[in-house]
């Protein structure tokens, strides 16, 4: 802790009593960063349509919420609408045993990843 306002008496090298002390460098008591697990928690993340032989893959999350598709090498992005609802067209159909992988991001929401697999 620094010290400063301070007088010296250069003949007897004593302090004068009215010493002030700098808290600019001390944090306040409570005060944190914000952390990633103080922001609130997507409640949940379904997949509505996903069955072999299909193009589409629909579900529902986080209203305004961007949602990733992950599909082998294929990537998809799209956004939840106002009720969370979601659906992404599909390049190819999906195949029995397709690994999908979801993303889904929305600003003070953790970020949730789920993982289904076509039936």
């Amino acid at each position: 802790m620094r010290h400063y306002g301070e007088e010296i008496d250069v003949q007897t090298g004593k302090i004068s009593s009215e010493t002030k002390t700098d808290t600019s460098k001390i944090p306040a008591v409570g005060t944190v960063e914000k952390e990633e697990n103080e922001k609130k928690k997507v409640a949940d993340l379904q997949l509505t349509s996903y069955k072999a032989g299909k193009k589409t893959l629909s579900g529902k999350t986080v209203k305004n919420a961007k949602v990733t598709v992950k599909i082998a090498s294929k990537t998809y992005t799209t956004k939840a609408d106002a009720k969370g609802k979601f659906s992404v067209a599909l390049k190819k159909k999906l195949a029995h045993k397709d690994k999908i992988k979801i993303t889904v991001k929305k600003s003070g929401y953790q970020t949730l990843k789920k993982t289904f697999t076509v039936k």
